[in-house]
């Protein structure tokens, strides 16, 4: 039984590395293409040439950052919004902390109106 499973594992094992191997040699046919062809080389129309996702191209990206001068970067506007989610997310937290700030002092005075009512009640009743 357990021969088995491990000839189960091993034949699992050789049929991904085989697509492994594919998928690279897709990707790197797509590179040559768009370089003979001069078409414009990005991770889209890599893509789009090999005829795989484009998740696929970045899960390979270290082989086409070697095989071309693409680097996966960040745009300007990548970054500055990605900041702008980190300074929305602080002042958020400030927001949540003064709220609940603000509950608890309105909860205390709350308790203290009630306190008065009962004061003035009782003093009313002693008049």
């Amino acid at each position: 039984m357990e021969n088995n499973k491990r000839t189960k594992n091993e034949g699992l094992k050789k049929q991904e590395e085989l697509r492994k191997a594919e998928t690279t040699n897709k990707i790197l046919a797509a590179i040559s293409r768009l370089k003979l062809g001069g078409k414009k080389i990005n991770f889209s129309t890599i893509a789009e040439e090999a005829n795989v996702s484009r998740n696929t191209v970045y899960t390979y990206r270290t082989l086409i950052e070697e095989k071309t001068s693409l680097k996966v970067v960040k745009s300007n506007e990548v970054i500055a919004l990605q900041e702008k989610v980190k300074d929305l997310t602080v002042r958020n937290k400030q927001l949540r902390d003064d709220n609940q700030k603000l509950t608890i002092a309105n909860q205390n005075l709350i308790e203290e109106m009630e306190a008065m009512k009962l004061f003035i009640k009782d003093l009313e009743s002693k008049k």
